[in-house]
C-alpha cells in the first residue's frame, strides 16, 4: 500500500511578509505551529520541511524536525518538495501532502479527507482544500484565495479576485469557496507538474496550483468543514494567536 508522506516547503523570502515563518507566536516561531499541527495527523509516514534557508534549518533543529535542504531557485512550493520527494526517492504511488508553510490550524480531519480522495479513487492525482465562506471581508481580500468548482467539485479556475461575480442582491445567500493552503499529489503526478514550465495564469496570479489548469489537468477540491487561518498581515498574526490561545486552554 502507499505511503503518506507531509512536507512542508518553507522559504525565508517572502512578498508578503520576509521572515515570517521565523517569528514567534506564543514564543514558538511559525514554522514550529505548522509542524506541530501536521504531527498530530495519523496518516503521515513521517513529515518533513524542505528549505534552502540557514535561518529556518537552524530553527528546525531546535525543534526536532526533519530537514531536507533544498534548491534556492525554487519559485513556488510545489517544485521544492518536488525536489524533497525525489531526494527521498518516494515510490510513484506513494502520496504527498504539501501543507504551506504558514497554515498552522488545518484541520487533521480535513487533511484525512483530502488523502482519503487519493486513496479511493483511480482517476485523482491531484486534491485540495476548499472551505465555504459567506466573510465578505474576505472575499474582497486578495490575501484570500478564491476557487470556483463544477458540478463534481473539480476546480475550474483559483484566484486572489473575487469569483464568482457577486451582485450584491441576497446577502443572506451569499457564500464562497475560500481555497486552503494545502495539496495533496501522487508522488508521480508531482513530479510532472514540477517539470512543466510556469503557466502564464500562475505568474499572473502569483498562484501555482494554476499550472495543472493551464496544463490541463484536474484538481478535486474536497470541501472542508473546518477553516483555516493563513498569515500574511500583522492581523493574521494576531489572529492566529488568539485561536492558538483559545485551544490551548481547551
Amino acid at each position: 500500500m502507499e505511503k503518506v508522506f507531509c512536507i512542508i516547503p518553507a522559504r525565508y523570502g517572502s512578498t508578503r511578509a520576509q521572515g515570517k515563518l521565523l517569528r514567534k507566536i506564543l514564543d514558538k516561531p511559525l514554522i514550529q505551529w505548522v509542524w506541530l499541527n501536521a504531527s498530530k495527523i495519523s496518516s503521515f509516514s513521517d513529515i518533513f520541511i524542505a528549505t534552502d534557508s540557514e535561518e529556518i534549518e537552524n530553527s528546525i533543529k531546535k525543534f526536532g524536525g526533519k530537514i531536507i535542504r533544498t534548491s534556492s531557485l525554487h519559485k513556488c512550493g510545489t517544485d521544492r518538495i518536488a525536489e524533497a520527494a525525489r531526494i527521498l526517492n518516494l515510490a510513484d504511488e506513494d502520496i504527498i501532502v504539501n501543507i504551506q508553510a504558514d497554515e498552522p490550524l488545518i484541520s487533521s480531519l480535513s487533511v484525512e479527507s483530502l488523502v482519503s480522495s487519493l486513496r479511493k479513487s483511480g482517476i485523482i492525482d491531484m486534491a485540495t482544500l476548499a472551505y465555504q465562506s459567506s466573510n465578505i471581508k474576505e472575499f474582497q481580500n486578495s490575501n484570500t484565495v478564491k476557487v470556483v468548482v463544477n458540478n463534481n467539485n473539480f476546480a475550474l479556475y483559483f484566484s486572489r479576485s473575487q469569483i464568482p461575480f457577486y451582485n450584491g442582491e441576497k446577502q443572506d445567500d451569499f457564500v464562497f469557496l475560500k481555497h486552503l493552503g494545502i495539496y495533496a499529489y501522487k508522488m508521480d503526478f508531482l513530479q510532472k507538474i514540477a517539470a512543466l514550465p510556469v503557466s502564464l495564469l500562475e505568474e499572473k496570479e502569483k498562484l501555482e496550483q494554476l499550472r495543472a489548469l493551464d496544463n490541463d489537468y484536474k484538481i478535486k477540491t474536497v470541501i472542508s468543514s473546518f477553516d483555516s487561518q493563513s498569515v500574511n498581515t500583522e492581523e493574521d498574526f494576531k489572529t492566529v494567536e488568539n485561536l492558538l490561545q483559545m485551544q490551548i486552554r481547551k
